[in-house]
């Protein structure tokens, strides 16, 4: 997952924010800084998720990276929220705001852009037929010790989408 992440990141500060996280797993050894005179480290702005209106007027937010990831899922998303995942590829976790009215309220055609999104931020990017699933965030649960990411989920359902330059160019991103 951490490739895919580095593999989307738009700034330098996404690609400290994932070396964070590296860090954080005792991936890798942080890194010791000496600060000399009155100079200061200069420090990481903190990463905020991508977040997208779709077409519909639905807020649609996506992680980043593994910590956001979980974030986004368990703090961002309420239960009625909508949450998206492809299917056995690294990628980041989609929510879609639903303002308390669930799954039913979310118009086909922003579950579409969702997932298009889904798959663009995720290994999936360049190929056809990629299966997202989506269930309501009420039914994704993190195993008790997880690492930052994973998540089980029950009840959901798959769509299989082949990335749209057109649908893409909706939000400003280039296939």
């Amino acid at each position: 997952t951490v490739i895919s992440y580095l593999d989307n990141a738009l700034s330098l500060d996404d690609i400290k924010n994932v070396r964070d996280e590296l860090e954080m797993g005792g991936y890798l050894k942080k890194k010791l800084l000496s600060i000399k005179g009155n100079k200061s480290k200069k420090k990481t702005e903190e990463s905020v998720p991508h977040k997208f209106i779709s077409s519909d007027g639905f807020e649609i937010i996506i992680g980043k990276n593994n910590i956001q990831n979980d974030e986004i899922t368990f703090k961002v998303g309420k239960d009625s929220d909508v949450w998206m995942h492809v299917q056995d590829i690294p990628g980041s976790h989609v929510i879609i705001k639903t303002n308390g009215k669930g799954l039913d309220s979310i118009p086909e055609n922003t579950l579409l852009e969702a997932a298009h999104l889904g798959v663009y931020f995720s290994k999936g990017r360049e190929s056809t037929k990629v299966p997202i699933d989506y269930t309501e965030r009420r039914y994704v649960k993190k195993p008790s010790g997880a690492k930052p990411g994973f998540v089980i989920f029950l009840n959901n359902k798959t769509l299989y989408i082949t990335p749209s330059k057109e649908i893409l160019k909706k939000f400003n991103i280039d296939l």
